[in-house]
């Protein structure tokens, strides 16, 4: 009887799970607009190194405003700027380059923070090809 009670609690308790992860795979922008934009001068003069960029969120739009490449990836991926390297220079994407997010979602609530990395990731991934691999830090 105890083992038929733990099959059916590990049924309840990890197949939700399990569908949670499955559907993270399919969180996706229903449209979704990247576009490059000119920095201000006084930004490109600066030079600035890859920057965090704020994430409006409101209702179905999501805005990200005046951000480089790197900091597109930074808030997808939850890492720090030294994380983020081998971004080419010469292909319309290296630091000199700045872009604005947006994006419509189907729901009239704004998307958890979470959902909008998955989506970023995905519309990274399908935009710029961008392919990520973690690599240990070396001490």
């Amino acid at each position: 009887m105890r083992l038929l009670t733990l099959i059916a609690f590990a049924l309840v308790v990890v197949a939700p799970l399990r569908a949670q992860r499955d559907d993270a795979k399919d969180v996706r922008f229903d449209v979704a607009s990247i576009r490059e934009t000119t920095a201000p001068d006084d930004v490109r003069a600066r030079q600035l190194p890859c920057a965090l960029p704020p994430v409006e969120r409101s209702g179905s739009r999501i805005r990200v405003h005046l951000t480089q490449l790197c900091g597109l990836i930074r808030v997808a991926y939850e890492v720090g700027e030294y994380q983020v390297a081998r971004i080419p220079d010469n292909q319309g994407i290296g630091a000199s380059n700045f872009f604005e997010v947006d994006a419509l979602v189907e729901s009239t609530a704004a998307p958890s923070m979470e959902d909008t990395r998955l989506m970023l990731r995905a519309l990274l991934a399908e935009r710029f090809q961008l392919q990520v691999r973690r690599e240990p830090s070396a001490p």
